[in-house]
């Protein structure tokens, strides 16, 4: 009976984070074409965070309302999940669809590279700076951890305004009509704005069934909350990030594809962990050194293969992040046996 509540209320929460994932990811692109921003600002900062939102929320809820060792485990979890996820199976999701489609095993991905290699950059720069002293000694942050928090937000900022200033693809309309005026063909602004509420409320009732669903199901298999909620949080709240990915790979937009991805990780390394550095929550232990160094090195072999191809994007490239995943679930496994 236990299993089976904890399992109702687990699918509950899903559903409706992604719910509110789609309302919300609906109302940002309305934002994006009544202010006429381009794809790039589109793909790498609006459809990114907007698909940012249900893993925004959980470490969140998990941090500040849950509190304690595991609603700390839960939130940290998250935080360094989320950007796994992407650099492994999302970008690994992404290639393989791709060469399924397009019918090639080297099926090449016409992405704009300046986009692409910007937001590697800027997440691998950020990402070390949150790894690299943890892998050394807590300490060498202890009394700095605001600076940090400032300074990781001031590095958004940056990337906000060099992505802005790019330019890059034109302007893209949004395919679907606001879910609160379906009938016109443009909203108003006050209704995306209420959309974009209305979502986040919900949004914020989902994540919040989600943690304390992923307490009980860590104490029903005896495993550590931040194993459990670096697997099934990310797992479940990154879809809307792999389906709309996946739906633009399909549709030839693959600077959109790929920037939703790469975008949503710059911003996941950034505006999240400063919050937990704010929060004076920021500690990782052995086990999660070790997936956010996966995360590290997927990154950096995708971009330095992409270099070494002459910036030319194929599909097997993107296959690097399902070896990497392979090797932290063969370790999750050994260690739950």
């Amino acid at each position: 009976m236990e299993v089976a509540l904890a399992l109702g209320t687990f699918i509950l929460a899903i559903a409706l984070i992604l719910l509110a994932a789609e309302f919300f990811t609906n109302a940002v692109e309305w934002v994006g074409a009544l202010f006429g921003w381009s794809r790039g600002v589109v793909g790498s900062l609006v459809a990114a965070v907007g698909t940012a939102m249900p893993e925004t929320m959980i470490p969140l809820v998990a941090i500040f309302f849950y509190g304690g060792t595991t609603g700390i485990e839960v939130g940290i979890g998250a935080i360094l999940g989320a950007p796994f996820m992407l650099a492994t199976i999302a970008l690994f999701l992404v290639g393989l669809v791709a060469m399924v489609l397009r019918k090639s095993w080297r099926a090449r991905l016409y992405v704009n590279r300046r986009i692409f290699l910007r937001d590697l950059s800027f997440f691998l720069a950020i990402f070390s700076l949150l790894l690299i002293p943890m892998l050394f000694q807590q300490s060498y942050i202890a009394g700095y951890e605001k600076y940090l928090a400032l300074l990781l937000l001031a590095i958004y900022i940056i990337y906000v305004f060099f992505t802005v200033r790019g330019g890059e693809g034109g302007v893209l309309e949004p395919e679907k009509g606001l879910y609160l005026q379906r009938r016109r063909a443009r909203p108003t602004l006050w209704a995306v704005l209420l959309q974009l509420s209305l979502a986040l409320s919900l949004m914020a009732l989902g994540a919040n069934l989600f943690v304390g669903t992923i307490e009980s199901i860590a104490s029903m298999l005896g495993w550590p909350a931040l194993i459990v909620s670096f697997i099934l949080a990310p797992l479940a709240t990154e879809l809307p990030e792999k389906v709309n990915s996946l739906l633009w790979v399909s549709k030839g937009e693959d600077t959109l594809a790929l920037g939703n991805i790469t975008g949503a990780m710059v911003f996941q390394s950034t505006c999240i962990p400063a919050i937990a550095l704010l929060a004076g929550v920021w500690s990782l232990n052995e086990m999660a050194i070790f997936a956010a160094s996966l995360t590290l090195l997927s990154t950096a072999l995708i971009m330095a293969l992409f270099l070494l191809n002459r910036q030319v994007l194929q599909a097997p490239i993107l296959l690097i992040g399902g070896i990497v995943y392979l090797i932290f679930a063969s370790w999750v496994l050994v260690l739950a046996l």
